[in-house]
């Protein structure tokens, strides 16, 4: 009685996993290959939440010694190179004050660091062309005083493949600051 017990049992764990093997033989068939997600992340480091100095060639400057810095992760299992783009976009307000992509550049997997983001990355517009889609006020201030005008700012970087290449997620950097003024002394007589 017990070796018909057992052998019953055995055949039906047999025939459970044939049906268990048979079922994975025909979903892979089935399915397409997988491939590991992508992805990229840039991060803006060193602009303090008020900028010390309102004035333009200070801000720049600061992005030209590297006090300024953009960092771009790029993750894939593939060793290929990806040609990327970046957006960049400057907003004051909550508007928006101009946005530039850069020229096309490829990438392999890695981290990247930019000590002089806007010399090492090409653009296409010059420094003429970005003070050209500034309203007229504000490139008049910045032009003839040399300084930003007071405000909360925003600076958006993104990287995405320059051939539309979909399954890498991007993941922008963003940076907040205010240029704020120093309070005029009050006299005391």
């Amino acid at each position: 009685m017990k070796y018909r017990v057992q052998k019953k049992y055995a055949l039906c764990v047999k025939n459970a996993l044939l049906v268990v093997m048979g079922s994975f033989a025909v979903l892979s068939s089935l399915s397409k290959p997988l491939q590991a997600q992508s992805s990229t992340q840039v991060n803006i480091v060193g602009i303090p939440p008020v900028i010390s100095s309102p004035y333009a060639d200070d801000i720049e400057s600061k992005f030209k010694s590297g006090q300024y810095q953009v960092i771009f992760n790029y993750s894939n299992f593939s060793s290929q190179p990806v040609d990327f783009v970046f957006d960049v976009a400057l907003t004051r307000n909550n508007r928006t004050l101009f946005e530039i992509t850069s020229m096309p550049r490829a990438y392999t997997p890695g981290s990247y660091v930019f000590t002089s983001f806007f010399e090492e990355v090409q653009f296409r517009e010059t420094s003429d062309e970005i003070l050209s889609q500034l309203n007229r006020d504000l490139k008049n201030q910045v032009i003839q005083s040399g300084s930003m005008p007071e405000g909360n700012y925003s600076l958006e970087i993104k990287a995405r493949p320059f051939t539309g290449e979909s399954g890498i997620n991007a993941i922008q950097g963003l940076s907040v600051f205010s240029v704020r003024y120093p309070q005029p002394p009050i006299l005391i007589s």
